[in-house]
Order: structure tokens, then sequence, then C-alpha cells
């Protein structure tokens, strides 16, 4: 982390855009309003005693990733980082400064937005889960599956869907320095619904973290990580090039 990752990061939470994001870490929060109207709607289908509250928070961050919304939000704002800051000169402010730690700054400053996304969406999920939820009759009130083998896979979805959501997010930043938002939304999408489809198929269903979640645990969170750092190593690389050779 650079000296301008924190003012970056500063600038960030003030943007609507950023705002705007962050909020949909609340969704867990939307089953008190649904307990209320008695709906189908966000309906939990489990055995009686089953539902632990890291199961819970799985399938919030399954869910969250599978309406693609949040992403989709996380997608323009990278379009508002880069983009539109290199379109409108803004970057001018900064033509005495490496383009390095620029580049640094707001990749830094993006990520920690995710993870206070992500620790959001696990407060919300805890909140909701022990004043809500625990009073189900599916519900074990538990915090860690009761079995080995459920918490294993638990942990395995949660950590493939955080390294997806990185990858994605790298891919989105290097094609907002080069392209329009538009471009840069669309192949955005295009890219997480290969990496949620990829999994079903035989031939690249090891392309993405998300497709060893059912694999052995101590070889799967290892190679998940390796194959996320591949990935964002390179768009890094790439983006790095690019940026370097703007005019602003």
């Amino acid at each position: 982390m650079n000296r301008l990752t924190i003012p970056t990061l500063k600038m960030l939470l003030k943007k609507k855009e950023t705002i705007i994001t962050l909020l949909f870490s609340l969704y867990p929060l939307l089953l008190f309003i649904v307990d209320w109207f008695h709906t189908n709607f966000m309906q939990i289908g489990a055995p009686k005693n089953s539902l632990g509250f890291l199961e819970f928070f799985s399938g919030v961050e399954s869910t969250q990733y599978q309406i693609a919304l949040p992403l989709v939000a996380f997608i323009y704002l990278v379009c508002t980082i880069f983009h539109d800051e290199i379109s409108s000169g803004v970057l001018f402010l900064y033509k005495d400064i490496d383009r390095t730690k620029i580049l640094n700054a707001k990749l830094g400053a993006l990520f920690i937005i995710y993870f206070i996304y992500f620790g959001l969406t696990l407060l919300s999920s805890l909140i909701t889960y022990y004043f809500s939820i625990i009073k189900k009759p599916y519900a074990s009130g538990k915090f860690l599956p009761q079995s080995n083998s459920d918490l294993q896979y638990v942990v395995l979805t949660i950590i493939s869907i955080m390294l997806v959501t990185i990858i994605i997010l790298s891919f989105a930043s290097l094609l907002s320095i080069k392209f329009g938002n538009g471009v840069t939304i669309i192949l955005g999408i295009l890219m997480m619904l290969t990496a949620s489809i990829a999994p079903q198929l035989k031939t690249v269903k090891y392309l993405f973290p998300n497709g060893y979640v059912n694999s052995a645990f101590n070889i799967a969170w290892i190679v998940m990580i390796v194959i996320s750092l591949v990935y964002c190593s390179i768009m890094y690389i790439i983006s790095d090039k690019i940026f370097k050779k703007l005019e602003f």
C-alpha cells in the first residue's frame, strides 16, 4: 500500500457509486421484511436443525454472486475510477507522480472497498441469522456446519466467490483503462457468466477458482489462490503497461 492509497480510498468512499455498491451488502436484512409479509420471496428450504451461520453466509454470498447486480455495481464503480477520470482529464492532476503508484493506489482502494463490502455482508448476515433465522425450525443455531465435510465445502465456496470476484474486478480495471464504460460492463458481465458456467463444463472446469469447490480441501484452497494470482498478475502487468502509455 503506497501513500496514495488512503487518499484515493477516502475519495472513493464519497462517491455515490460506492455508497450504492456497499448498500448491496445489506441484502440479508431483507429477510426481516420478507418475514413481515409472509411471501415466498427469499424463502429458505433446509432440513430441521441443519442450517448453521456459516452455511447461511455461504448461501448469501452465492446468491449475491448469482443475481449479479452487486458485481455489476462494482464494475461500474471501476469505470468511474479509471475510464471516467481518464476521459475527463482529472488524472492530469497526477501528471508528476509515477504512473505505477497511481495504478496501485486505485487498485488498492478498489480492493479495500470490496473487503469492506464483504465485511458488511458478513455483519448483516450475522444480524439476520441470530435475530431472525435462528428462530426457524431449519436453523441449528451453531456458527459452524455440523460435519467436517460440510465445513470444508462451505469455506471453499466462500473463498472461491471472493477470488472470482477479485479476478473479475482486475479484468474490469484492465478494460476500463483502455475502453469505454459500455464495453467494460458488457465484457465484465461476460467474464462473470463464463466463470459461473465453467465449473459445469468438463473441458474448462478448472480454469477458475470455483471449479475446485468439490476437490480435496488441503489442495483446493492452494490451487484456487495460485490460479487467482496468475490471472491477477497477468492482468496487472498488462494494465500497468497500458496505463504508463496513457496521455493525461
